[in-house]
């Protein structure tokens, strides 16, 4: 069922944000990463409400690219130019886990979150 007219854009605030990696957050919540400073921000599908969720500032992201969730209240992002993958707890809003990818040179776009192994 749809409410009201479907949205047909989702604005980001900021400068420089090259909006890469989606993923949807249950119900009708989307998480998008910014691959110009690493900020993750949280909307809305069905009012186009678009927020910072996570800025860009304190914990190292540079570049997310690719963002999934996991079934432990987790938001899992790629960190493309960190070659690094970010744990956040969703109701904290806070990093739970980083970890380096072991490859050198690595550059990850995206993540899909399988199995039900802690990070």
């Amino acid at each position: 069922m749809l409410y009201g007219r479907p949205v047909a854009r989702y604005p980001l605030p900021g400068k420089n944000v090259f909006p890469e990696g989606i993923t949807e957050g249950g119900g009708t919540v989307f998480f998008v990463g910014s691959m110009g400073d690493g900020t993750i921000y949280r909307g809305d599908t069905a009012g186009g409400d678009v927020e910072v969720f996570l800025p860009a500032d304190g914990d190292g992201r540079t570049t997310i690219t690719g963002l999934d969730l996991d079934g432990h209240g987790r938001l899992i992002a790629c960190d493309y130019d960190g070659g690094q993958l970010f744990a956040y707890d969703l109701a904290a809003r806070k990093l739970v886990a980083r970890r380096a990818l072991p490859a050198e040179e690595s550059w990850p776009n995206d993540v899909v979150v399988a199995g039900t192994a802690p990070m």
